[in-house]
C-alpha cells in the first residue's frame, strides 16, 4: 500500500486551452468565476459538461486597473483517465491541475525576491518525456511552449554519446 493517501494531476498543457479576459476591478472572484462559469463556450472549447475550468487572477496589463482572469480549461477525459490512474494505485485524487496553472502558482517562490520578480525569466521544467518553457515577466507566464524531449531522450543521447550505463548516464544528467 502506498504511503501517500492523496495526490494531485497535472494534464500536459498540450491539453489545456487557456485564454487571458480582462474584467472590472470592481468584481469579485466570485462574480468572475460566475461569469467564466455562464460563458464557457466564449472562453474555451468545451461546453461546461465537457470541460474542468480554473482560473487565477492578475492586475491587467493594459493601464486600466481592472484584473485579468487566465482561465485555463480542459477536457474531462484528461482529467478523469489521470484521476482513474491514481484510484487504480490506492490513491485518493485530491487536486486536478496543470502544470501551467501549478507553475503559475510556484513563480514567487522560483523567483524568490522582488528584484528578480520584475525581470524577464525563462524556466525549463524537464519531464520524462515532454520539456516545457516557460518565459515569464512581471511574475506572469507570458508564454508556454512543450517540446517532446525529456529526460529518457537526455540519458539515451548520454548513453550512446559516452558509452557509458543508464546508471551513469542519470547521475550525469542530474549531477553535472
Amino acid at each position: 500500500k502506498p504511503k501517500t493517501q492523496a495526490a494531485f494531476s497535472l494534464p500536459p498543457i498540450s491539453n489545456v486551452a487557456t485564454k487571458d479576459v480582462n474584467f472590472s476591478k470592481d468584481l469579485t472572484d466570485f462574480e468572475i468565476e460566475q461569469q467564466i462559469f455562464n460563458n464557457t463556450q466564449k472562453y474555451s472549447p468545451f461546453q461546461r459538461e465537457q470541460g474542468y475550468f480554473d482560473f487565477s487572477l492578475s492586475p491587467a496589463e493594459d493601464g486600466s486597473g481592472g484584473q485579468t482572469a487566465h482561465i485555463l480549461a480542459t477536457s474531462n477525459e484528461s482529467v478523469d483517465s489521470r484521476a482513474s490512474l491514481i484510484q487504480a494505485a490506492g490513491i485518493i485524487p485530491k487536486v486536478a491541475t496543470t502544470d501551467h496553472y501549478a507553475m503559475e502558482k510556484a513563480i514567487p517562490f522560483i523567483l524568490g525576491n522582488k528584484d528578480t520578480f520584475h525581470k524577464p525569466v525563462a524556466i525549463f521544467d524537464i519531464g520524462s518525456n515532454l520539456t516545457t518553457f516557460f518565459f515569464i515577466k512581471d511574475g506572469v507566464i507570458k508564454e508556454s511552449d512543450p517540446a517532446e524531449f525529456g529526460g529518457h531522450a537526455l540519458v539515451d543521447a548520454i548513453v550512446a554519446k559516452y558509452n557509458c550505463s543508464t546508471d551513469d548516464a542519470e547521475d550525469i544528467a542530474q549531477n553535472d
